[in-house]
């Protein structure tokens, strides 16, 4: 598209923010209407024309700015050394990445990738590939193609390593814990739970278990889409004092929105509720708000080992108030034994 009318039609041509593959195909037709093919390619996407229009409605209120208005925008930064350089970085990849890979040649021609953040050691590593592969006749796109994928690989081999053995030690604890829980309580109802501590997840089996074991019981009532619950189990539950405490009770994980459907003898109306109980979520919140009379989450709740329940805390995003908390509760419950 030249600068004729087609382009004076285009550049007038308001952009439709809430359409983005149309935006997108109209930004590829602005090489050659203000700005060139490398230009388009630099610019013509969400990242550089999201700051644009928030700037059109802030400064100018202006809620439908054109591609006229853009090219503007975009001649106000092209004389930046940043962008310049930005700009002869990528001219210099797109005439390169067609280029056979050569030996020969291979100091000079990837200066470039030195520049944009490759190591010495990425290139060493991408030169022994090229010369172990010389007979492919790659071209420098295929050959750091293929060094970018080979390192993938091994990333995630490496994630994968690091996530079996995190199984494995999950698998250990829980057993530990089985074997510790098996005079007194069912212990294939026990699993790990969202912060790798054995749990019941069934508040009947662990109050249950807590009264045999005479240990103190802790109920954790939480929802899969509960934000604080989440941070409270990245940040609170992650300190080795609150899991070592942790470890001193009988672990209640009881989901208040598990969407498991209770066998139909089981389902019936909840007063407290005000509702037909149909999931295992419903029955849970049930519980939760006929015992306890609370309906928020995350919610705790200790309770000792004939039912009587010691102390309670909502949301704390400080470690150290819950490590209290929980070696309270212990205090508490030894004195009542």
């Amino acid at each position: 598209m030249g600068q004729g009318k087609d382009c004076k039609t285009l550049l007038k041509e308001k952009i439709e923010s809430g359409q983005p593959k149309v935006v997108a195909e109209k930004l590829k037709q602005l090489a050659g209407c203000g700005l060139d093919s490398v230009d388009v390619m630099m610019v013509g996407n969400n990242t550089v024309m999201a700051p644009f229009l928030i700037k059109e409605v802030q400064e100018n209120n202006n809620s439908s700015p054109s591609y006229g208005d853009y090219v503007k925008y975009i001649d106000a930064i092209k004389s930046a050394p940043e962008y310049q350089k930005a700009k002869q970085q990528t001219t210099t990849l797109l005439a390169l990445k067609n280029k056979t890979a050569s030996l020969q040649t291979w100091d000079e021609d990837t200066k470039i990738f030195s520049e944009i953040g490759y190591s010495p050691t990425d290139l060493a590593a991408v030169k022994q590939l090229l010369k172990d592969n010389i007979d492919k006749g790659w071209t420098y796109r295929e050959v750091f193609s293929k060094y970018s994928a080979r390192i993938d690989a091994r990333k995630k081999a490496e994630g994968d390593s690091a996530t079996q053995s995190l199984i494995n030690i999950q698998r250990d604890i829980l057993e530990e814990e089985r074997k510790r829980l098996a005079p007194y309580c069912d212990t294939n109802e026990l699993v790990i739970n969202n912060f790798y501590l054995p749990s019941f997840t069934n508040y009947d089996e662990a109050v249950a278990c807590s009264r045999k074991s005479k240990r103190p019981l802790l109920v954790y009532f939480n929802g899969k889409y509960c934000v604080t619950c989440r941070k409270m189990e990245s940040t609170v539950f992650g300190y080795d004092m609150v899991r070592d405490e942790l470890r001193n009770y009988i672990l209640a994980d009881i989901s208040c929105d598990d969407e498991t459907a209770l066998p139909v003898k089981e389902q019936h109306y909840s007063k407290a509720l005000n509702k037909q109980l149909k999931t295992i979520g419903d029955k849970n919140a049930d519980i939760q708000m006929t015992k306890y009379e609370v309906d928020s989450q995350p919610y705790f709740v200790i309770v000792d080992n004939k039912g009587k329940v010691i102390d309670h805390k909502t949301y704390t995003p400080d470690w150290m108030e819950y490590f209290n908390f929980l070696k309270d509760g212990i205090k508490s419950f030894l004195k009542q034994q």
